[in-house]
């Protein structure tokens, strides 16, 4: 019990760290801002800041820690008769409601990732590993046909798909529906496979 009273404190200073980060990286840009900063924001030491993030980047990609978990567990937990693409569709549920449910929040994350060039490697490089996480359960639900490679094709075109609808989110400032977006970006990638798959039929 005390142990997991331990991480329940860690993870809260975690969460204030983050938010202190986030209003010093909004109002003098994340490059202007440095580790000393936050930490005296948050009222706490430099040293004390490492306990509990490695690099500034880590500050700012905390809100999708757990996420590529999340994704492959929402995959894995979809029926085993139904289609890889619409299994895909289901599993971001999970990061769709978690968006959702502080849009304000998650609009400031976001507007932050797309227009901060140094952090976008970062993020591109935490969507690997979705993709990775995606396509292994992809193989493991065992669909005929369902090569490491195409696994890998499919849960990389789902990743891509997510992120061109949480650009379109961030633009329009939440006026698009999320929800909407990510739909219209996965059936416009489902009509290419289609049109494909006339074209070689043809």
């Amino acid at each position: 019990m005390l142990e997991g009273m331990r991480e329940q404190t860690r993870q809260a200073v975690r969460r204030v760290l983050a938010g202190v980060a986030l209003e010093l990286f909004e109002r003098q840009g994340f490059e202007r801002t440095t580790i000393d900063q936050i930490a005296a924001a948050a009222g706490i030491s430099r040293r004390s800041f490492f306990r509990y993030f490695e690099t500034k980047e880590d500050v700012a990609l905390v809100h999708g820690e757990g996420f590529a978990r999340s994704l492959a567990e929402a995959l894995r937990a979809r029926p085993a008769a139904e289609r890889p693409w619409a299994a895909l569709r289901k599993a971001f549920e999970p990061l769709l409601q978690a968006h959702l449910a502080d849009v304000p929040g998650a609009l400031r994350v976001v507007h932050l990732l797309e227009s901060t060039p140094s952090l976008q490697a970062r993020r591109a490089q935490k969507q690997r590993e979705w993709q990775a996480g995606l396509a292994a359960v992809l193989v493991e639900r065992g669909r005929p046909g369902m090569s490491a490679v195409r696994a890998e094709a499919m849960a990389g075109a789902a990743v891509a798909c997510w992120g061109a609808a949480a650009a379109s989110w961030s633009r329009s400032n939440g006026r698009v529906s999320l929800e909407k977006a990510v739909d219209d970006a996965m059936e416009g990638v489902a009509s290419l496979a289609g049109a494909a798959r006339r074209t070689r039929q043809d």
